[in-house]
């Protein structure tokens, strides 16, 4: 029997073998001990476990555990009928009732995973779809040009439509995360280094606590040809292939040999470079970049078809995750274009002044700067309400907030960003959740069915004690753990879902609820709903920003809604700004929402009164 690689525990053919073996040896000792044991206790009990080996053959190992599930299930049925005709006891049909139930519940499980592997599926083709109808809503149909500049990098069509071992060969490298066309690693495998750096670098600074010590910045460059008129109408599909090959190979040979160089789309490339320097020297580089990305864009007569713009962004001034990273730097290029100028910096419109943010302040002030701010009580928590579609309360949302002395109330980004470089995030994380479940058990006096989101970081949930800290926390305050909402951030499936897996188990055993915060911020999670216990996806912002008629985006956030609700999980659309933006999520079918237009967040000695007013 073949393996199944696309079952969900056993991913290792050696562990599959060995759990296919030991389950039906399980089996098969257990139908020894009930044929010989004359105790009816016996026989329902061993009857009662084998059913439960069957079931998890079933689950564990996909098609092949199936197969073999439904083939003991009718041995046993066929034996307990043979067993009543040959020697009538009522035991022998209490086994085949049990086995008839199995039998039942095995085919109806595999008919609901079925349907929602469908669903899913389904899902993903229309996200990709309206993907490729908004980049082709943006470029015209192109004409073929048969003047260009080449490299030896450029793959022949037509030398590879008939070959299978090169088909082939494109095929695994899609699966690897590396761009077919380019062989650069795509959008998925620069988010995963990124987070990669982003985790090192705050791992390095924990272990680094000193005056002496600066870390190095992480900057995210994104490149892109214009898409002028001209290059829109003299270039065809194949040869802007052959550009955009060109182009890779002589980006790659530009960069630094340490830093990534992958692809997004189109002619949009994208550089993550550790280099240190000045902001001039920083410069210079990008620049290099671009003329090496032109060098591809001119044809026979050295004239250039195509300028080349970039933007870039810098951890951790102007995003923390991967994502954002991603994003600000193609904002930047956007802007770039539509200013004229050759590069564009992405700066974040909240920081600090340099000369008293955060980020240039050593780490061991920093560090002294939490310590005290966590023993006076500046550390504190807002709450925004959840409402249903009918605007009626649902619950609230908790966040922390940091009102120093010195400086006042200082950016949430800011203060979470060197939270997580001193290491402090750990206790600000507790203390954080420590103030909202008390605050949910207030609450919970005088409205008993209102619940409580809790945001949970990426390097919160990487301490292996974090739901032990959990459990403390109900036994110390005796909170409704019914009533508990964890959010977790999308950004912290990006290394491996099983990693995470056991975690998110081990909470939902305890009865919270489990929501995927900020789904769809730059990641592509689709595959991994079915398989984690969330209840609730929480929309990601820029989702509700451009709802439009015509938009892609209202199209998108539509299809997203949509097809999460068929597959029986709800959708929390935050951000919500405006009445329009509201009506159009209702008419979506978003079941919860969040957002100015319904109610900013609110301190903590204003909830009691929000509630009286909205509950009465």
């Amino acid at each position: 029997m073949d393996y199944d690689v696309g079952n969900i525990f056993c991913k290792k053919r050696s562990s599959f073998l060995f759990s296919m073996t030991a389950l039906s040896i399980a089996f098969i000792g257990l139908m020894v001990i009930q044929s010989m044991s004359s105790e009816a206790y016996i026989k329902l009990f061993s009857s009662f476990t084998a059913l439960i080996v069957i079931f998890l053959l079933n689950i564990t190992l996909g098609t092949p555990g199936f197969i073999v599930g439904m083939s003991f299930n009718m041995f046993q049925i066929l034996v307990y009928i043979y067993s009543y005709n040959t020697s009538p006891n009522t035991a022998y049909l209490y086994q085949l009732g049990i086995a008839l139930v199995s039998l039942t519940v095995v085919l109806l499980f595999q008919i609901f995973t079925k349907r929602m592997a469908e669903k899913m599926n389904k899902l993903r083709l229309r996200i990709d779809e309206e993907q490729s109808r908004r980049i082709e809503s943006e470029t015209t149909v192109l004409n073929q040009q048969p003047n260009m500049q080449r490299t030896s990098l450029i793959v022949k069509h037509e030398s590879i439509k008939d070959t299978p071992d090169i088909s082939e060969t494109l095929k695994m490298s899609k699966n690897a995360s590396i761009d077919p066309l380019t062989t650069l690693p795509d959008r998925a495998k620069l988010i995963e280094h990124l987070d990669t750096l982003i985790e090192d670098r705050i791992n390095y600074s924990q272990s680094h606590v000193s005056n002496d010590f600066t870390p190095g910045p992480i900057t995210v460059i994104y490149l892109s040809a214009t898409q002028n008129e001209k290059f829109n109408r003299n270039i065809g599909h194949r040869a802007i292939d052959l550009f955009i090959q060109s182009m890779a190979h002589r980006i790659r040979e530009s960069a630094d040999p340490q830093d990534m160089v992958g692809r997004i789309t189109g002619t949009e490339f994208v550089i993550i470079s550790r280099k240190t320097g000045t902001d001039n020297e920083m410069d210079a580089y990008i620049d290099s970049l671009c003329f090496a990305a032109e060098d591809a864009l001119s044809n026979t007569d050295g004239h250039l078809i195509s300028k080349v713009r970039a933007g870039y962004s810098v951890y951790p001034d102007d995003a923390r995750f991967p994502g954002d990273l991603l994003g600000c730097a193609e904002i930047a290029m956007n802007e770039a274009f539509t200013t004229g100028l050759d590069k564009k910096r992405y700066h974040t419109d909240f920081r600090l002044d340099t000369a008293a943010g955060l980020d240039d302040m050593p780490l061991e002030k920093l560090s002294v700067m939490f310590d005290n701010a966590i023993a006076n009580n500046e550390i504190y928590m807002v709450y925004q309400p959840v409402f249903t579609k009918d605007k009626v309360i649902k619950g609230f949302e908790a966040f922390v907030r940091w009102n120093n002395a010195s400086f006042g109330i200082i950016n949430n980004f800011e203060f979470i960003a060197a939270a997580e470089r001193t290491g402090h995030i750990y206790k600000i994380g507790n203390l954080a959740m420590k103030m909202a479940l008390t605050k949910l058990k207030e609450i919970n006096k005088d409205y008993p069915e209102l619940t409580m989101a809790i945001n949970m970081s990426t390097i919160q949930l990487r301490n292996g004690n974090v739901c032990n800290d959990f459990m403390k926390l109900q036994e110390e305050i005796g909170f409704d753990i019914r009533n508990v909402i964890l959010d977790i951030p999308e950004e912290s499936l990006i290394s491996n879902v099983q990693d995470i897996q056991s975690l998110l188990d081990s909470f939902s055993s305890t009865g919270v609820t489990i929501t995927l915060d900020n789904f769809g911020r730059g990641y592509s999670s689709l595959n991994n709903i079915p398989l984690l216990p969330v209840s609730i996806v929480k929309l990601d912002g820029h989702f509700t920003s451009d709802l439009k008629e015509g938009s892609a985006a209202r199209v998108l956030t539509n299809s997203i809604i949509s097809l999460l609700n068929e597959i029986d999980v709800p959708v929390d659309a935050t951000g919500v700004g405006t009445k329009e933006q509201f009506d159009s999520l209702v008419s979506f079918g978003c079941k919860l929402f969040q957002g100015k237009y319904l109610c900013d967040p609110m301190t903590e000695d204003k909830v009691k009164g929000f509630l009286r007013q909205t509950m009465s």
